[in-house]
């Protein structure tokens, strides 16, 4: 018997050039019940910090933590650690994306890793390992 202790999702989103906040690209994923510890958008080079993304559950912020803002990346991936459950049928996230300004369209990868929800009893011991491998700059 084989035993997946991490999901990870992966999708693409293309964003027209001089997309707009106000009229963002939409972009829907269903995820599987569980328990959310990490979301990471990658950013290839040419983006500039131009183009903007932030990943929401049921309307509400979840990414970047600091709600109304946006992430912005070039070359590579930003991310970040959390714990925020999925139950059925509230599994789905939107993520927003936009470019202003930009003459080109680019390419962003959304990146969600999931743990299944039986882990969930290990809840208290995974936060406290999270904190202190933060804490010690490894996460």
């Amino acid at each position: 018997m084989q035993v997946t202790w991490t999901l990870l999702f992966a999708w693409p989103i293309a964003v027209p050039g001089n997309t707009q906040d106000k009229d963002p690209v939409v972009s829907e994923q269903k995820l599987t019940a569980g328990i959310i510890i990490r979301i990471a958008v990658f950013y290839p080079a040419g983006c500039h910090d131009l183009v903007k993304v932030k990943i929401l559950h049921e309307d509400s912020q979840l990414f970047p933590l600091n709600k109304g803002t946006w992430l912005t990346g070039d070359d590579g991936e930003v991310g970040g650690w959390m714990w925020h459950e999925l139950t059925p049928g509230r599994n789905k996230l939107k993520v927003l994306a936009s470019s202003p300004g930009t003459a080109y369209s680019h390419n962003v990868i959304a990146r969600v890793n999931e743990l299944p929800p039986a882990t969930k009893i290990f809840e208290p011991l995974i936060k406290v390992a999270m904190k202190v491998g933060q804490r010690l700059g490894l996460l």
